[in-house]
Protein backbone atom coordinates (compact mmCIF):
# COMPACT_ATOMS: atom_id res chain seq x y z
CA UNK A 1 0.00 0.00 0.00
CA UNK A 2 1.06 3.68 -1.09
CA UNK A 3 -0.23 4.83 2.15
CA UNK A 4 2.66 3.95 4.83
CA UNK A 5 2.65 5.51 8.34
CA UNK A 6 5.36 5.20 10.77
CA UNK A 7 3.44 4.68 13.68
CA UNK A 8 7.42 4.17 15.32
CA UNK A 9 8.41 7.91 14.78
CA UNK A 10 7.74 10.17 18.12
CA UNK A 11 7.82 13.09 15.74
CA UNK A 12 3.84 11.61 14.30
CA UNK A 13 2.70 12.46 18.37
CA UNK A 14 4.81 15.74 18.17
CA UNK A 15 1.83 18.34 17.63
CA UNK A 16 -1.17 15.81 18.11
CA UNK A 17 -2.47 12.29 18.15
CA UNK A 18 -2.92 11.28 14.29
CA UNK A 19 -6.56 10.45 14.25
CA UNK A 20 -6.92 10.44 11.16
CA UNK A 21 -4.01 7.93 10.28
CA UNK A 22 -5.51 5.58 12.96
CA UNK A 23 -9.34 5.73 11.41
CA UNK A 24 -7.82 5.23 7.79
CA UNK A 25 -5.72 2.20 9.05
CA UNK A 26 -8.95 0.66 11.01
CA UNK A 27 -10.73 1.15 7.21
CA UNK A 28 -7.51 -0.21 5.22
CA UNK A 29 -5.15 -1.72 6.83
CA UNK A 30 -6.40 -2.63 10.60
CA UNK A 31 -2.97 -5.43 10.89
CA UNK A 32 -0.42 -3.00 9.47
CA UNK A 33 2.88 -4.01 9.24
CA UNK A 34 5.50 -1.21 10.38
CA UNK A 35 8.92 -1.53 9.22
CA UNK A 36 11.65 -0.16 11.46
CA UNK A 37 14.68 1.76 10.74
CA UNK A 38 16.73 -1.05 12.61
CA UNK A 39 15.78 -3.92 9.86
CA UNK A 40 12.65 -5.20 12.37
CA UNK A 41 9.26 -4.33 12.27
CA UNK A 42 6.23 -4.35 14.18
CA UNK A 43 2.37 -5.64 13.42
CA UNK A 44 0.00 -2.23 14.34
CA UNK A 45 -3.47 -3.41 15.86
CA UNK A 46 -5.67 -0.56 15.49
CA UNK A 47 -9.47 -2.14 15.68
CA UNK A 48 -11.04 -1.88 18.99
CA UNK A 49 -12.46 -5.87 18.94
CA UNK A 50 -8.80 -6.85 17.03
CA UNK A 51 -6.84 -5.17 20.49
CA UNK A 52 -9.09 -6.88 22.97
CA UNK A 53 -8.46 -10.22 21.46
CA UNK A 54 -4.80 -9.74 21.56
CA UNK A 55 -4.66 -8.56 25.20
CA UNK A 56 -6.86 -11.37 26.09
CA UNK A 57 -4.55 -14.20 25.02
CA UNK A 58 -1.46 -13.86 26.59
CA UNK A 59 -0.59 -17.74 25.62
CA UNK A 60 -0.22 -16.47 22.23
CA UNK A 61 0.50 -13.14 22.63
CA UNK A 62 3.45 -12.68 25.31
CA UNK A 63 4.52 -9.64 27.33
CA UNK A 64 7.45 -11.62 28.79
CA UNK A 65 10.78 -9.68 29.14
CA UNK A 66 12.40 -12.45 27.77
CA UNK A 67 10.70 -11.86 24.32
CA UNK A 68 11.17 -8.08 24.46
CA UNK A 69 9.11 -6.88 27.14
CA UNK A 70 6.12 -4.53 26.52
CA UNK A 71 7.41 -1.78 24.56
CA UNK A 72 8.21 -1.55 20.61
CA UNK A 73 11.93 -1.53 21.47
CA UNK A 74 13.34 -4.91 22.93
CA UNK A 75 13.75 -4.13 26.66
CA UNK A 76 15.77 -7.03 27.21
CA UNK A 77 18.17 -5.31 25.29
CA UNK A 78 18.21 -1.89 26.54
CA UNK A 79 16.98 -2.24 29.82
CA UNK A 80 13.09 -0.76 30.88
CA UNK A 81 14.61 2.50 32.03
CA UNK A 82 18.04 2.56 29.81
CA UNK A 83 20.24 4.89 30.70
CA UNK A 84 21.14 4.93 27.26
CA UNK A 85 24.01 2.34 27.35
CA UNK A 86 22.82 -1.20 25.60
CA UNK A 87 22.74 -4.06 28.09
CA UNK A 88 24.27 -1.83 31.19
CA UNK A 89 20.75 -1.33 32.94
CA UNK A 90 20.45 -2.03 36.50
CA UNK A 91 16.89 -2.41 36.21
CA UNK A 92 14.99 -5.74 36.38
CA UNK A 93 11.89 -7.06 34.90
CA UNK A 94 8.44 -5.04 36.03
CA UNK A 95 5.65 -7.51 36.46
CA UNK A 96 4.11 -5.51 33.31
CA UNK A 97 6.68 -7.74 31.31
CA UNK A 98 5.91 -10.57 32.55
CA UNK A 99 3.19 -13.75 31.31
CA UNK A 100 1.00 -15.79 33.61
CA UNK A 101 1.67 -17.37 36.19
CA UNK A 102 4.89 -14.78 36.93
CA UNK A 103 2.25 -11.74 36.14
CA UNK A 104 -0.54 -13.29 38.07
CA UNK A 105 1.31 -13.47 41.17
CA UNK A 106 2.58 -10.18 41.10
CA UNK A 107 -0.93 -8.88 40.55
CA UNK A 108 -2.48 -10.39 43.09
CA UNK A 109 0.25 -8.77 45.60
CA UNK A 110 -0.41 -5.50 44.50
CA UNK A 111 -3.86 -5.77 44.26
CA UNK A 112 -3.60 -6.11 48.03
CA UNK A 113 -2.81 -2.64 47.86
CA UNK A 114 -5.84 -1.32 46.93
CA UNK A 115 -7.79 -3.63 49.75
CA UNK A 116 -10.56 -1.44 51.26
CA UNK A 117 -8.59 -2.18 55.01
CA UNK A 118 -5.45 -0.38 53.33
CA UNK A 119 -6.56 2.62 51.66
CA UNK A 120 -9.66 3.33 54.30
CA UNK A 121 -10.56 7.03 54.62
CA UNK A 122 -8.44 7.61 50.92
CA UNK A 123 -11.28 9.19 49.49
CA UNK A 124 -11.34 11.76 52.28
CA UNK A 125 -7.63 12.34 52.12
CA UNK A 126 -7.44 12.74 48.53
CA UNK A 127 -10.52 15.62 48.40
CA UNK A 128 -8.27 16.99 51.65
CA UNK A 129 -5.62 17.20 48.91
CA UNK A 130 -7.25 18.70 46.29
CA UNK A 131 -8.83 21.53 48.70
CA UNK A 132 -5.35 22.29 49.31
CA UNK A 133 -4.14 22.40 45.54
CA UNK A 134 -7.25 24.36 44.43
CA UNK A 135 -7.19 27.12 47.07
CA UNK A 136 -3.72 28.00 45.76
CA UNK A 137 -5.04 28.22 42.49
CA UNK A 138 -5.54 32.25 41.58
CA UNK A 139 -9.38 32.01 39.65
CA UNK A 140 -9.46 34.31 36.89
CA UNK A 141 -5.90 34.55 35.84
CA UNK A 142 -3.28 32.94 33.77
CA UNK A 143 -2.04 29.41 35.36
CA UNK A 144 0.07 26.78 33.93
CA UNK A 145 -2.97 23.86 35.91
CA UNK A 146 0.25 21.01 35.00
CA UNK A 147 2.81 21.92 38.20
CA UNK A 148 -0.34 23.12 40.14
CA UNK A 149 -3.00 20.61 39.91
CA UNK A 150 -1.92 18.04 37.32
CA UNK A 151 0.41 16.29 38.57
CA UNK A 152 0.93 17.01 42.26
CA UNK A 153 -2.01 15.46 42.84
CA UNK A 154 -1.52 12.00 41.54
CA UNK A 155 1.73 12.01 42.70
CA UNK A 156 0.71 13.18 46.25
CA UNK A 157 -1.21 9.94 46.37
CA UNK A 158 1.35 8.04 45.58
CA UNK A 159 3.42 9.33 48.03
CA UNK A 160 0.74 7.98 50.45
CA UNK A 161 0.77 4.99 48.98
CA UNK A 162 4.61 4.35 48.94
CA UNK A 163 4.91 5.77 52.66
CA UNK A 164 7.24 8.42 51.96
CA UNK A 165 7.14 12.26 52.42
CA UNK A 166 4.70 14.20 50.38
CA UNK A 167 7.55 16.82 49.74
CA UNK A 168 8.86 13.67 47.61
CA UNK A 169 6.32 14.35 45.17
CA UNK A 170 8.97 16.68 42.92
CA UNK A 171 11.48 14.29 42.99
CA UNK A 172 8.62 11.50 41.61
CA UNK A 173 7.40 13.83 39.23
CA UNK A 174 11.22 14.65 37.53
CA UNK A 175 11.71 10.65 37.85
CA UNK A 176 8.90 9.56 35.98
CA UNK A 177 9.61 12.16 33.44
CA UNK A 178 12.70 10.94 32.63
CA UNK A 179 11.34 7.30 32.94
CA UNK A 180 8.97 7.86 29.78
CA UNK A 181 11.23 10.31 27.86
CA UNK A 182 13.31 8.85 25.94
CA UNK A 183 12.03 10.41 22.48
CA UNK A 184 11.88 13.93 24.55
CA UNK A 185 15.24 15.92 24.08
CA UNK A 186 13.80 18.19 27.30
CA UNK A 187 13.64 15.28 29.29
CA UNK A 188 16.94 13.53 28.34
CA UNK A 189 19.30 16.28 27.75
CA UNK A 190 22.18 14.57 27.19
CA UNK A 191 23.40 10.87 29.08
CA UNK A 192 25.23 12.60 31.68
CA UNK A 193 22.14 14.24 33.18
CA UNK A 194 20.08 11.20 32.26
CA UNK A 195 23.05 9.31 34.35
CA UNK A 196 22.65 11.96 37.15
CA UNK A 197 18.97 11.56 37.84
CA UNK A 198 19.16 7.62 37.24
CA UNK A 199 21.75 7.91 40.33
CA UNK A 200 19.13 10.31 42.74
CA UNK A 201 16.41 7.36 41.73
CA UNK A 202 18.58 4.37 42.41
CA UNK A 203 19.91 5.62 45.53
CA UNK A 204 16.21 6.13 46.56
CA UNK A 205 15.31 3.27 45.48
CA UNK A 206 17.96 1.16 47.13
CA UNK A 207 17.42 2.89 50.29
CA UNK A 208 13.36 2.31 50.22
CA UNK A 209 14.18 -1.76 49.59
CA UNK A 210 16.50 -2.11 52.62
CA UNK A 211 14.09 0.05 55.06
CA UNK A 212 11.18 -2.09 53.90
CA UNK A 213 12.92 -5.15 53.86
CA UNK A 214 13.83 -4.19 58.10
CA UNK A 215 10.46 -2.87 58.64
CA UNK A 216 7.60 -3.43 56.55
CA UNK A 217 4.44 -1.68 57.03
CA UNK A 218 0.72 -1.89 54.54
CA UNK A 219 2.49 0.23 51.94
CA UNK A 220 3.13 -1.25 48.81
CA UNK A 221 7.03 -0.69 48.22
CA UNK A 222 7.11 -3.14 51.66
CA UNK A 223 4.75 -5.52 49.76
CA UNK A 224 7.19 -5.23 46.78
CA UNK A 225 10.30 -5.07 48.66
CA UNK A 226 9.37 -8.56 50.42
CA UNK A 227 6.74 -10.46 47.40
CA UNK A 228 8.07 -14.05 47.23
CA UNK A 229 7.22 -14.43 43.33
CA UNK A 230 6.87 -17.92 42.43
CA UNK A 231 8.49 -19.14 45.71
CA UNK A 232 11.55 -16.89 45.32
CA UNK A 233 11.92 -13.63 46.95
CA UNK A 234 11.95 -10.85 45.03
CA UNK A 235 15.59 -9.28 44.03
CA UNK A 236 16.37 -5.87 44.38
CA UNK A 237 17.06 -5.01 40.34
CA UNK A 238 13.29 -6.46 39.99
CA UNK A 239 11.91 -4.58 42.99
CA UNK A 240 13.72 -0.88 41.22
CA UNK A 241 11.38 -1.74 37.69
CA UNK A 242 7.97 -2.54 39.37
CA UNK A 243 8.86 0.66 41.40
CA UNK A 244 9.14 2.49 38.35
CA UNK A 245 6.22 0.62 37.02
CA UNK A 246 4.08 2.16 40.26
CA UNK A 247 5.40 5.75 39.60
CA UNK A 248 4.49 5.33 35.87
CA UNK A 249 1.06 3.44 36.19
CA UNK A 250 0.15 5.70 38.86
CA UNK A 251 1.20 9.26 38.08
CA UNK A 252 1.29 9.53 34.27
CA UNK A 253 -2.62 7.92 33.54
CA UNK A 254 -4.01 10.19 36.09
CA UNK A 255 -1.92 13.61 35.36
CA UNK A 256 -2.55 13.31 31.73
CA UNK A 257 -6.21 12.72 31.78
CA UNK A 258 -6.69 15.71 34.12
CA UNK A 259 -4.81 17.98 31.92
CA UNK A 260 -6.25 16.44 28.81
CA UNK A 261 -9.81 16.46 30.33
CA UNK A 262 -9.79 20.69 31.13
CA UNK A 263 -8.76 21.03 27.51
CA UNK A 264 -11.87 18.79 26.17
CA UNK A 265 -13.99 20.87 28.49
CA UNK A 266 -12.38 24.44 27.21
CA UNK A 267 -13.18 23.60 23.91
CA UNK A 268 -16.58 21.97 24.96
CA UNK A 269 -18.24 24.15 27.79
CA UNK A 270 -21.60 22.78 27.05
CA UNK A 271 -19.92 19.62 28.43
CA UNK A 272 -18.78 21.55 31.56
CA UNK A 273 -22.14 22.86 31.92
CA UNK A 274 -23.60 19.29 32.24
CA UNK A 275 -21.22 18.50 34.70
CA UNK A 276 -22.13 21.55 36.77
CA UNK A 277 -25.84 21.15 36.41
CA UNK A 278 -25.17 17.69 38.04
CA UNK A 279 -22.21 16.39 39.63
CA UNK A 280 -23.36 12.86 39.79
CA UNK A 281 -22.76 13.18 35.79
CA UNK A 282 -19.25 12.22 36.95
CA UNK A 283 -19.32 9.20 37.77
CA UNK A 284 -19.72 8.10 34.17
CA UNK A 285 -17.24 11.36 33.22
CA UNK A 286 -14.54 9.63 34.42
CA UNK A 287 -14.59 6.84 32.12
CA UNK A 288 -15.10 9.29 29.25
CA UNK A 289 -11.76 11.89 30.44
CA UNK A 290 -9.63 8.68 30.14
CA UNK A 291 -11.28 7.56 26.51
CA UNK A 292 -10.88 10.85 25.36
CA UNK A 293 -7.55 11.18 26.72
CA UNK A 294 -6.35 7.73 26.21
CA UNK A 295 -2.94 8.70 28.27
CA UNK A 296 -1.37 5.47 27.28
CA UNK A 297 -0.53 5.00 23.59
CA UNK A 298 0.66 1.85 22.93
CA UNK A 299 1.75 -1.52 24.42
CA UNK A 300 4.01 -4.70 22.56
CA UNK A 301 3.42 -8.07 22.82
CA UNK A 302 5.20 -11.05 20.59
CA UNK A 303 3.47 -13.84 18.80
CA UNK A 304 4.63 -17.05 20.48
CA UNK A 305 3.29 -19.20 17.21
CA UNK A 306 2.01 -18.96 13.74
CA UNK A 307 -1.11 -17.09 13.46
CA UNK A 308 -3.11 -15.04 11.36
CA UNK A 309 -5.38 -11.84 11.61
CA UNK A 310 -7.22 -10.30 8.59
CA UNK A 311 -5.72 -12.09 6.70
CA UNK A 312 -2.24 -11.43 7.70
CA UNK A 313 0.12 -14.34 8.45
CA UNK A 314 1.81 -13.19 11.88
CA UNK A 315 4.94 -15.30 12.50
CA UNK A 316 6.25 -16.48 15.84
CA UNK A 317 8.55 -14.29 17.37
CA UNK A 318 7.16 -10.88 15.37
CA UNK A 319 6.25 -7.53 17.62
CA UNK A 320 2.44 -6.73 17.74
CA UNK A 321 2.11 -3.94 18.99
CA UNK A 322 -2.21 -2.66 19.71
CA UNK A 323 -2.49 0.92 19.97
CA UNK A 324 -4.98 1.94 22.67
CA UNK A 325 -5.41 5.45 20.84
CA UNK A 326 -6.67 3.95 17.97
CA UNK A 327 -9.24 1.34 19.66
CA UNK A 328 -10.31 4.14 21.81
CA UNK A 329 -12.01 6.48 18.63
CA UNK A 330 -13.21 3.02 16.87
CA UNK A 331 -16.31 4.16 15.61
CA UNK A 332 -18.07 0.62 15.37
CA UNK A 333 -17.87 0.50 19.37
CA UNK A 334 -18.03 4.37 20.35
CA UNK A 335 -21.09 6.61 18.53
CA UNK A 336 -19.04 9.69 17.50
CA UNK A 337 -15.82 8.34 19.14
CA UNK A 338 -13.99 12.25 18.30
CA UNK A 339 -17.00 13.67 20.82
CA UNK A 340 -16.16 14.42 24.14
CA UNK A 341 -19.40 13.35 25.62
CA UNK A 342 -19.55 13.40 29.73
CA UNK A 343 -22.75 11.14 29.13
CA UNK A 344 -21.58 8.53 26.95
CA UNK A 345 -23.08 5.51 28.00
CA UNK A 346 -22.16 1.93 28.49
CA UNK A 347 -18.17 3.19 27.75
CA UNK A 348 -16.19 0.11 28.10
CA UNK A 349 -12.53 2.24 26.91
CA UNK A 350 -9.41 0.57 26.45
CA UNK A 351 -7.85 3.74 28.65
CA UNK A 352 -6.22 1.08 31.08
CA UNK A 353 -6.01 -1.50 28.99
CA UNK A 354 -7.91 -4.99 28.47
CA UNK A 355 -7.79 -8.51 29.34
CA UNK A 356 -4.79 -9.99 32.08
CA UNK A 357 -2.92 -6.57 31.76
CA UNK A 358 -5.92 -4.21 32.86
CA UNK A 359 -4.47 -1.20 35.13
CA UNK A 360 -4.28 -2.50 38.62
CA UNK A 361 -4.72 1.43 39.31
CA UNK A 362 -8.17 2.09 37.30
CA UNK A 363 -10.60 2.66 40.24
CA UNK A 364 -8.28 5.24 41.96
CA UNK A 365 -7.07 6.85 39.26
CA UNK A 366 -11.06 7.17 38.32
CA UNK A 367 -11.34 8.42 41.91
CA UNK A 368 -9.17 11.20 42.00
CA UNK A 369 -10.69 12.20 38.42
CA UNK A 370 -14.12 12.42 40.31
CA UNK A 371 -13.28 14.56 43.40
CA UNK A 372 -10.96 17.11 41.64
CA UNK A 373 -13.51 17.75 39.08
CA UNK A 374 -16.15 17.89 41.76
CA UNK A 375 -14.82 20.71 43.66
CA UNK A 376 -14.29 22.53 40.14
CA UNK A 377 -17.29 22.33 39.54
CA UNK A 378 -18.19 24.47 42.14
CA UNK A 379 -15.30 26.88 42.13
CA UNK A 380 -14.90 27.60 38.21
CA UNK A 381 -17.52 28.44 35.67
CA UNK A 382 -15.80 27.69 32.52
CA UNK A 383 -11.75 26.87 31.02
CA UNK A 384 -10.33 29.04 28.84
CA UNK A 385 -7.02 28.07 27.28
CA UNK A 386 -4.20 31.02 26.86
CA UNK A 387 -2.22 29.04 24.12
CA UNK A 388 -1.81 25.17 22.93
CA UNK A 389 -0.39 23.15 25.30
CA UNK A 390 3.29 21.65 24.84
CA UNK A 391 3.18 18.02 23.95
CA UNK A 392 5.45 15.23 25.34
CA UNK A 393 7.63 13.98 22.08
CA UNK A 394 6.79 10.10 22.58
CA UNK A 395 4.64 7.14 20.60
CA UNK A 396 4.10 6.15 24.12
CA UNK A 397 3.09 8.60 26.52
CA UNK A 398 -0.03 11.25 25.54
CA UNK A 399 1.22 13.36 27.72
CA UNK A 400 1.15 17.29 28.49
CA UNK A 401 4.15 19.07 29.61
CA UNK A 402 2.01 22.05 30.38
CA UNK A 403 -1.56 23.60 29.86
CA UNK A 404 -1.78 27.56 30.32
CA UNK A 405 -5.55 27.95 31.35
CA UNK A 406 -7.93 30.97 33.04
CA UNK A 407 -10.42 29.41 35.81
CA UNK A 408 -13.18 31.84 35.43
CA UNK A 409 -14.91 31.62 38.99
CA UNK A 410 -18.60 30.52 39.40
Amino acid sequence: MTFAPDLKDPGLYQERIPHDIFARLRREAPVYWNPENDGAGFWAITRYADIVEVEKNAALFSSDYARGGSRIFNENEVGVASTGSEGDSPFGIPFISTDPPVHSDYRRLVQTSFLPGRIAGVGDRITGRVTDLLDKVPLGKPIDLVPLVSAPLPLLTLAELLDVPSTMWIDLYNWTNAFVGEDDPEFRRSPEDMAAIMGEFMGFAQELFITRRANPGDDIASLLANAEIQGQPIALRDFIANLVLVLVGGNETTRNSISHTVAAFAANPDQWDKVRGDPEVLNTAVREMVRHATPVIHFRRTATADTELHGQRIRAGDKVVVWYSSGNRDDTVFEEPDRFDVTRPNNRHLGFGSGPHICVGSRLAELQLKLLFTQLATRVRKFELVSPPRRFRSNFINGLKNLDVVLIPA
